[in-house]
């Protein structure tokens, strides 16, 4: 990690290499002064390992979009959480595990009763699953596929997250992956492929939920729901008739 100015906090860099399923052996230093500045540069060498099973990471294939998750999280664009293991184990970037976060937040604050760590533990442990969860997202509403296609698409990843679930031996963990697939099929309408006047991906993310088919809502359950997730507010608005008033 190269810094300017100022050695980088290690308080504040490996609560976030940690939250990404990594072990930090060692960390060295190096100051540098480049010969065309007065301003010095630090680098930050860290040995680390997986804290996973053993398994050796493939390097070359999360580089870029470890890389880029690292900065979100340095800039405060993406969340601090357990669910950025999904970074090295299942190769996600960072939109796709914001859509992920969307999803549970919108769950615990319906009152799916597990704790926050325990929810982002079970999408890590089932980096499968998770995949495909956010390919079900992404493949019925993304614009750019053909008319038609976003059903077929999304068919297909159903059928993967069913057979998926079969494999499953916690209970606990099984509700948690069935009820996120269940608000995904429930979701009318998104946000998530517009981008701002810059050209860049909006810093929030918005559903419109079929409030009707999400059993884990308590009754009354409100005709819809839009659901707002950013790393710096959540919001919900709730409408129990197609025409809204005032």
């Amino acid at each position: 990690i190269f810094s300017p100015g100022k050695p980088m906090p290690l308080s504040d860099v490996l609560p976030m290499l940690e939250k990404m399923g990594l072990r930090i052996i060692s960390e060295l230093p190096f100051e540098v002064e480049p010969a065309r500045s007065n301003h010095p540069v630090w680098i930050h060498d860290f040995l680390m390992e997986s804290a996973g099973n053993g398994v050796m990471l493939a390097i070359d294939d999360i580089k870029q979009v470890f890389e880029e998750a690292f900065e979100k999280i340095w800039t405060q664009q993406m969340e601090n959480d357990g669910l950025n293991k999904l970074v090295v184990t299942a190769k996600m970037n960072w939109r796709e595990i914001s859509v992920l976060r969307t999803y549970l937040r919108y769950l615990r604050q319906v009152g799916l009763h597990y704790s926050r760590e325990f929810i982002e533990a079970t999408l890590a442990d089932n980096p499968k699953i998770s995949t495909s969860v956010v390919k079900l997202f992404l493949s019925l509403f993304d614009p750019s596929l053909k008319k038609g296609d976003n059903d077929i698409f999304a068919a297909g990843y159903a059928v993967e997250i069913d057979h998926a679930l079969e494999s499953v031996v916690s209970l606990e963990q099984d509700r948690v992956l069935r009820s996120l697939t269940a608000v995904v099929n429930a979701t009318l309408r998104t946000n998530f492929f517009q981008m701002d006047k810059d050209g860049n991906p909006k810093t929030y993310i918005s559903i419109k939920l079929d409030s009707k088919k999400i059993d884990d809502l308590p009754e009354p359950r409100p005709f819809r729901e839009i659901w707002i997730y950013s790393p710096r507010v959540e919001g919900l608005h709730l409408r129990f008739g197609p025409i809204a008033r005032g």
